[in-house]
């Protein structure tokens, strides 16, 4: 069966550097293009269907895969997908939950933790809007911030962390 070709991709050159990729100028200025805040979790999506394995930088196949998974090679028609993709990853848990994995994957470096500051960061960007628990949940982990500086997370707490989002009450009330 033959697949018509996909269009061209010209968005690329638009926005790579000299250096032949994007950074963190480039990217927020695609982001900023789409109507997006640096800040806005939709960029954790865009990151996670990159493949990258760093923050704020994509190579010319990474930004392709961006493109592809959204099916948009022009700008307006990427920016005619946003509300889309926020209801899709943004408002569902499932995807949720994959793009708060890249996330861990993406700021961990490998490494079995992050740092608490760190932690806190991409919590409030990532979940203070979604869930109500969420800025308590933030609070919380700057209170124990200040008792302890040298304060990590390990990836149970981050997914746990998460779980405890999605399923509790604002008042606890299904919590034993």
């Amino acid at each position: 069966k033959l697949m018509p070709p996909k269009p061209k991709n010209n968005l690329w050159g638009t926005y790579r550097s000299v250096q032949g990729q994007m950074g963190q100028d480039e990217l927020g200025r695609f982001y900023k293009d789409l109507g997006l805040a640096a800040t806005d979790p939709l960029t954790c999506v865009l990151a996670f269907f990159s493949g990258s394995k760093e923050p704020a930088i994509w190579t010319e196949l990474e930004f392709k895969n961006v493109c592809d998974r959204v099916k948009a090679w022009e700008l307006q028609n990427f920016k005619a997908k946003i509300e889309g993709l926020r209801n899709e990853w943004l408002k569902n848990d499932a995807n949720w939950k994959k793009v708060w994995a890249y996330v861990w994957q993406l700021y961990s470096g490998g490494q079995k933790y992050i740092s608490a500051d760190t932690f806190i960061g991409l919590t409030r960007i990532l979940l203070e809007n979604r869930y109500p628990l969420a800025t308590s949940f933030v609070e919380f982990f700057e209170l124990m911030q200040e008792k302890d500086e040298k304060l990590v997370i390990y990836k149970d707490l981050w997914d746990m962390g998460l779980q405890f989002l999605m399923t509790s009450k604002e008042d606890l009330s299904n919590i034993n």
